[in-house]
C-alpha cells in the first residue's frame, strides 16, 4: 500500500537529509584542516557546498513554515460559508 506524503512531510524529510548533508560536510572540513589542506582545491569546493546547502536549508525553512501557517489558516476556516451569512433566521 501507498501512503502519500503531505507537502510539509515531504519539506521535513528534505530538511532532515540536508542537516546530514551539512553535518557531514563539517566533518569533511574538519578533517581537511587536521590535515593541514585549509589551502586546498578540496577544501575550497567543500566550503562552497556547505555555503549551498546552508542555503538551501534557509530556504526550505522558509518554505515549510509558510506551508504550515497555509495549512494552519484552512483549518480556521468554516466549513460552510454561508454558515454565517447574513440572512440566517433563527
Amino acid at each position: 500500500m501507498t501512503k502519500t506524503l503531505t507537502r510539509t512531510e515531504e519539506l521535513r524529510n528534505d530538511l532532515d537529509n540536508l542537516h546530514f548533508t551539512k553535518r557531514y560536510l563539517i566533518g569533511v572540513l574538519a578533517e581537511l584542516e587536521d590535515l593541514g589542506r585549509t589551502n586546498s582545491q578540496d577544501f575550497r569546493k567543500t566550503e562552497a557546498n556547505l555555503r549551498a546547502v546552508n542555503n538551501n536549508i534557509r530556504r526550505l525553512e522558509a518554505e515549510l513554515e509558510a506551508e504550515e501557517a497555509r495549512a494552519f489558516d484552512e483549518e480556521e476556516k468554516p466549513e460552510d460559508p454561508y454558515y454565517f451569512s447574513d440572512g440566517m433566521h433563527w
